[in-house]
C-alpha cells in the first residue's frame, strides 16, 4: 500500500518504504531525521532542507493505523521523538529487543532472566527449597550427538527436587547457573536417558530442545539456552588446552587450570555465524539444501565467520563458496542465540548481482532461486520444506515473503 500523510502543523513527518528487499523508515521531526534500518536506530545529526510537507508512506496495510498514530504524535511540536517512536506497534520500527518480542522467536534472549550468582557446583545434599532445576540429558553416543532433552512438567522445564524423584541422588553435583525471580536455578545432567526410575514425571516428559522451544515463555527459553551452552563449554574443557592439567570452575563461568607453574584462564566463547535471506532483481529468493538434511528440506544459506573477516566479508564469501553466486550489498537485520552448542546467527538481507548457481563446494546438494508464489505453491503441495519456526531462518522466509 502507497498513502500519503500531512502533518497538522505543517512540519516535516514522514515514513518511507526501503528499495533492496528491505526497509529503511525514516522520521523526520521538526527539520531532523531518524533513519529505522530493520532493527538498529540511527540519528541523523544534521538539519533537513528542501524537505515536501507532504509525507510518503510506503507500508504494507496491516500498519496503516500505526502510521496514522505516528503521524498524530508527530504533528505536536512539544512531543518527544522517544514517545513517538514508543506509541508505534510495528516491529519494523523497533529496536533489536523489541523486535525479538514481537516476533516471539525462541532463543531470543530476555534481557536479565538470569542474575548472576558465583558460578560453581553444588551436590543435591545441599539444595534449598526454593531452587528450581533443569533436568538435562545430552546424548554421548554418536548417532544422537547433539540431541538434548529436557525433563518438562505442564511445558515447565524449570523443577523441583521432588519431581526429579530418583533421578537425583545426594551426589550428584549440579551447576549453578544463576538466580532467576526468587529461586537459585541449576542443572542436573546426565548423558544416558534413565526410563525406569521411579520419578514423579513419566520418561515421555523427556522432550527435545527443539520441540519444545516454541512453547516455553521468554524466560525458559533464554535458560534452557544458557544450559545448553554452559554444559557443552565445561564438559569440553575439563582440562588445559596448554599443559594438559584439570580446570576447576571460576568467576563467570571461566575454567581455571590447577597447575601453579600455568594458571590459564579460559573463559566460554560464542561462534558468531552469518545466515542471510539471499534476494535477486526479480525478488526471487536463493534457497539450498544439504545432503545430510530430511527430504525436501531447504533454507537460507548460512555460515561461520573467519579470523580476520568482517561481518559483510562472511556473507559475501558464504554466498559465493556455497552457491557461486555474487553480491551487490548486504543489510543486517537481526540475531538470535542458537545454542548448539553455542553459536550467535546474524541475520541479513543480500542484494544479489550476479545469479549465476555453481554449487561446487559440496556444501549443499542443491540451491535454486524460487518466486513467493511458487515457494507458497510447493509449500503447500509439501514439495518443499521450510526451516522450523523457531529458527531466525524461517523468520527471514517469512519476512521476504510478507514483503
Amino acid at each position: 500500500m502507497s498513502a500519503f500523510y500531512q502533518t497538522q502543523s505543517g512540519h516535516n513527518t514522514g515514513i518511507s518504504g526501503a528499495n533492496d528487499g528491505g526497509f529503511n523508515f525514516y522520521i523526520t521531526f521538526n527539520g531532523w531525521i531518524v533513519i529505522n534500518i530493520f532493527s538498529s536506530v540511527s540519528i541523523i545529526t544534521g538539519r533537513v532542507v528542501n524537505i515536501n510537507s507532504t509525507i510518503k508512506v510506503h507500508v504494507r496495510s496491516q500498519f496503516k493505523r500505526n502510521i496514522d498514530t505516528l503521524t498524530k504524535y508527530t504533528s505536536q511540536n512539544l512531543i518527544s521523538l522517544q514517545k513517538c517512536l514508543k506509541s508505534v506497534r510495528n516491529p519494523l520500527l523497533f529496536n533489536h529487543p523489541l523486535v525479538h518480542q514481537n516476533r516471539k522467536m525462541p532463543f531470543a534472549f530476555k534481557s536479565q532472566a538470569l542474575s548472576s550468582l558465583p558460578a560453581s557446583y553444588i551436590t543435591a545434599d545441599k539444595l534449598r527449597k526454593s531452587d528450581r532445576i533443569l533436568c538435562l540429558n545430552e546424548y554421548s553416543n554418536e548417532e544422537q550427538r547433539g540431541k538434548h532433552k529436557f525433563l518438562t512438567h505442564d511445558k515447565n522445564i524449570l523443577l523441583t527436587e521432588n519431581q526429579l524423584g530418583e533421578l537425583i541422588t545426594p551426589t550428584d553435583k549440579l551447576l549453578v547457573l544463576g538466580q532467576y525471580r526468587d529461586s537459585r536455578i541449576l542443572l542436573l545432567s546426565k548423558n544416558t536417558l534413565i526410563e525406569n526410575q521411579n520419578t514423579a514425571i513419566q520418561p515421555d516428559n523427556w522432550l527435545d530442545i527443539r520441540s519444545i522451544a516454541a512453547c516455553l515463555d521468554a524466560e525458559q527459553s533464554t535458560i534452557a539456552a544458557t544450559a545448553i551452552s554452559l554444559n557443552h563449554w565445561h564438559a569440553h574443557h575439563q582440562f588445559c588446552g596448554l599443559c594438559g592439567h584439570s580446570t576447576d570452575i571460576g568467576t563467570e563461568h571461566s575454567r581455571s587450570c590447577q597447575n601453579d607453574a600455568c594458571k590459564q584462564t579460559r573463559f566460554p566463547r560464542v561462534d558468531p555465524a552469518v545466515i542471510m535471506s539471499v534476494i535477486n532483481d526479480k525478488d526471487e529468493i536463493l534457497l539450498g539444501r544439504q545432503a545430510s538434511w530430511d527430504e525436501n528440506r531447504y533454507s537460507v544459506i548460512a555460515g561461520f565467520l573467519s579470523y580476520g573477516e568482517t561481518l559483510e566479508d562472511c556473507v559475501a564469501r558464504e554466498v559465493k563458496e556455497e552457491t557461486g553466486v555474487i553480491i551487490e550489498s548486504c543489510q543486517y537485520l537481526a540475531s538470535q542465540p542458537w545454542p548448539f552448542p553455542g553459536s550467535i546467527m546474524l541475520g541479513f538481507t543480500v542484494k544479489a548481482k550476479k545469479q549465476a548457481i555453481n554449487t561446487t563446494d559440496d556444501e549443499l546438494e542443491k540451491a535454486f532461486w524460487i518466486s513467493k508464489d511458487e515457494l507458497l505453491k510447493q509449500k503447500m503441495n509439501k514439495q518443499l520444506l521450510l526451516p522450523p519456526s523457531l529458527s531466525i531462518s524461517r523468520y527471514l522466509i517469512d519476512l521476504w515473503l510478507e514483503h
